[in-house]
Formats: C-alpha cells, sequence, structure tokens
C-alpha cells in the first residue's frame, strides 16, 4: 500500500459574506468595507495571495494524477481502500494557462462567394436561439461565421447546432474576424452600448437587441460612435414591421392632423430577483417599454417631446406613460405586470384621420372609416420578430414579408 505523507486540510464553514446574496453574487453589490471586512470575494483574494507568497500550497493535496482517457481508474480509487486525497484529471495538449477560446466547429471556406452576408454573434441566449438564429439560418446568402458567449460549451452547442464556423468566448476574435460583415449583439442590456460601439469601432455593421443603451451616458456613446462610422447600426425594434402595423399605417397615409392613441400591454410578472430588474437589466421601461414607444413613434412619424410617467406603488413595472410628439400627436402606454397571463398581451387603439383603428394582440384588426367598418384577420399572431436583418444585397435590410424595407434600416439610429 502506498504511504501519503502527512498533510493538513482545515476547511471553512462558509465562503464569506455575501454567500448566498444575489445583490453581491449577480449584481456586483460590495459590502462596504468599514462595515464588513471579509467578504466572500476579499477572502478568495486573501487565499490566492498566500498561495502566490508560496504560504498556502495546494499542490501538496494531490495524491494521485490520471490521464482523462483513464478516469475510470480515478473513479475505482475512490471505493478501492487506497489513501488518497486530491485526485487530478489531467488532458493531453492542453498546457498550464494554454487553453483555447476559440474552436473551429465546421471548416469555413477562405474565399466565401460574392455577395454572402458573414453574420457573427456576440451572446446566445433564448432570444437568439428561437427566433433570430433560426431565422438567418433560413436566409439566402448568410454565412455564420463565429459565435462568442460566456462559456465554451454553450458557444460550442450553439455552433453546432446553427452551423457557425467558430465558437469562441474570446470577443475580439468576432471583432476582428475579416469574414465577418455584420455583429448581432443579444447579450444582456447593460453591455449592448459597449459592444455596439466596439464592433462599429471594428469596422462592421450591427444590429443591436432592445435596448440600445440603458442610460444617456451609454446612448451618447453610441450616438458618437454610429456618427464617427460609415457602418450601419440598427436597432432590434420589431413591431412597426407587423404587418397589421404596416397596415394601419398606410391607412393614415396623408393624414394632416395629429393622433391620439392608446397602446395597453399586459406585460405579466418577472421575478423580484431577475437580472431584468437590475443594473444589468435597467428595468423594464427602458428593456422592454421602449419597444412600445418605438410603435408610438412610428405612427407619429415624429419624436416625442414630452413625457410623463405614473407608477403604481411598490411596482415599478406597472405604469402608465403619455407622450406628446412633435407633429402634435399624443399617445398613452399602459403596462401592467398585475394581470393574468392568460389574457391577450397588446392591445392598440388609434384614433385620427377620421378614422378609428385597433389591433388586437397582432392577431385582428378592425378598421373604421365613414361609418364603415373593415375587419382584418391573420392566421396566426404575427409580431414581425422574425423579420430580421438578413440580406445579401443590403447589409441590414430588415425584410418585411417578400420586400425589403431597407430605408429604415439604411438610417442609424439616433
Amino acid at each position: 500500500m502506498k504511504q501519503v505523507a502527512q498533510r493538513y486540510v482545515r476547511l471553512s464553514m462558509s465562503y464569506g459574506p455575501g454567500r448566498y446574496d444575489p445583490a453581491y453574487e449577480e449584481r456586483g453589490h460590495d459590502y462596504p468595507f468599514a462595515y464588513v471586512r471579509w467578504t466572500e470575494r476579499r477572502n478568495m483574494e486573501a487565499f490566492l495571495e498566500l498561495i502566490g507568497e508560496g504560504r498556502v500550497t495546494p499542490k501538496a493535496l494531490v495524491t494521485d494524477r490520471f490521464a482523462i482517457a483513464e478516469a475510470e481508474k480515478a473513479y475505482a480509487l475512490l471505493d478501492g481502500g487506497e489513501p488518497y486525497i486530491g485526485i487530478l484529471l489531467t488532458y493531453p495538449g492542453v498546457a498550464s494557462g494554454a487553453l483555447a477560446r476559440k474552436v473551429e466547429v465546421s471548416p469555413r471556406k477562405l474565399t466565401p462567394k460574392a455577395g454572402t452576408l458573414g453574420i457573427g454573434f456576440i451572446g446566445a441566449g433564448n432570444f437568439a436561439k428561437s427566433v433570430l438564429l433560426p431565422e438567418l439560418r433560413r436566409q439566402a446568402g448568410v454565412r455564420l461565421t463565429g459565435v462568442a458567449t460566456a462559456t465554451g460549451l454553450s458557444g460550442s452547442h450553439t455552433a453546432k447546432k446553427f452551423g457557425f464556423g467558430v465558437a469562441t468566448t474570446d470577443l475580439a476574435a468576432v471583432f476582428s474576424d475579416a469574414a465577418t460583415d455584420v455583429v448581432f449583439i443579444a447579450t444582456r442590456h447593460d453591455t449592448h452600448a459597449p459592444l455596439a460601439i466596439e464592433a462599429l469601432k471594428a469596422g462592421k455593421h450591427v444590429f443591436v437587441e432592445k435596448p440600445l443603451a440603458i442610460n444617456e451616458t451609454q446612448l451618447d456613446a453610441v450616438i458618437a460612435a454610429a456618427k464617427a462610422s460609415v457602418k450601419v447600426l440598427m436597432g432590434g425594434f420589431n413591431r412597426r414591421f407587423a404587418p397589421l402595423i404596416v397596415k394601419a399605417k398606410d391607412a393614415l397615409k396623408g393624414r394632416t392632423a395629429p393622433l391620439v392613441m392608446l397602446y395597453r400591454v399586459n406585460a405579466g410578472p418577472v421575478p423580484a430577483e431577475s437580472w431584468l430588474h437590475g443594473d444589468e437589466g435597467g428595468g423594464r421601461l427602458i428593456g422592454d417599454v421602449c419597444r412600445f414607444i418605438d410603435t408610438l413613434r412610428f405612427f407619429a412619424d415624429a419624436p416625442p417631446v414630452e413625457r410623463q410617467i405614473v407608477q403604481a406603488k411598490d411596482h415599478a413595472d406597472a405604469l402608465s406613460l403619455q407622450l406628446r410628439f412633435a407633429d402634435g400627436s399624443i399617445g398613452t402606454i399602459v403596462y401592467s405586470s398585475l394581470g393574468d397571463r392568460s389574457f391577450p398581451k397588446e392591445y392598440l387603439e388609434i384614433f385620427g384621420a377620421s378614422r378609428v383603428i385597433t389591433i388586437d394582440d397582432f392577431r385582428r384588426a378592425v378598421f373604421v372609416t365613414d361609418g364603415r367598418t373593415k375587419r382584418k384577420r391573420l392566421a396566426r399572431q404575427d409580431r414581425a420578430s422574425r423579420k430580421i436583418c438578413a440580406s445579401s444585397s443590403h447589409p441590414c435590410a430588415a425584410n418585411s414579408g417578400r420586400r425589403s424595407d431597407s430605408q429604415h434600416c439604411g438610417r442609424r439610429q439616433r
């Protein structure tokens, strides 16, 4: 039986203050040093400093090493009665600190076909994987070049499923890829602006999921980057491309008087601990209500110049927002997290040009003019979530049905 040198191990009962606190662990709100000397992070920093000084030697706890190909022997050791403290599995060809951050998933042609649009992704969350990527994969003249995610496992899975050439955890690998023409940003809200700026500086066209920014400082910085670039910057506001919205806008063509609009949104609750409510999300007013503001702006054809907001007590995501636009139109958005999810989500009423138009959850619309009523019903709900940037003739042309509405896409978002 092998001899194991005498070693001493003393384990802490907890990582320290901050453990199991979402505000600390997930949102980065540190405890004041004067009140809490040793937090979870500071404990780990002190531990790593001791290792660096050689006063703590974790290597001394390793009694056995097995190549990954012999992993079964390592697990057998756990039940074999042999003395052990620490067992390490080693991987061939991987030197310490030299882990690959970029993995070729599928072969890429060095000279892609003329007219092929190379698209890279930063982030691969639920919306990207359920809406954006399936639609892009169906588009002609599009090639998915690389996807960057926070973890290698997520990136590799996404790359294999959708046919990306490269999976990486290194954002620079996407920004510097000569085969990538457009970068889609589908990360958490607080990273949208800085990533869009970096992509523009790298000479890429950019599609950013809403919101473009979560505060005015970020927005000013994005605007400055867009002005300094010749590339196209587009925000992911899809409602204005929905068939019923487009039809309603056409019905109001030529109007000379302002509009009165009411947009009711039965948004449903989001758990209080969700990142959407914190610094990463910016709150639902910025992260979600922005798309409905854009829809009203689309009808007004003018920017908002006045606004007033009233929020329910203790419920920042239950609110009423009133807007007045530069053309004299007014709009009210009633956004509620307090309703029943089974009730339809969105309802829009528009009064103007001697017409009344209602759109019920993007399934049905009613047009009333000169005492006559016309109804339009779709076979299925269509919010235009799938009408996204994917055109080989225009780097960022949002497809609307069979035609390409590149005029809107071609304007940089301000």
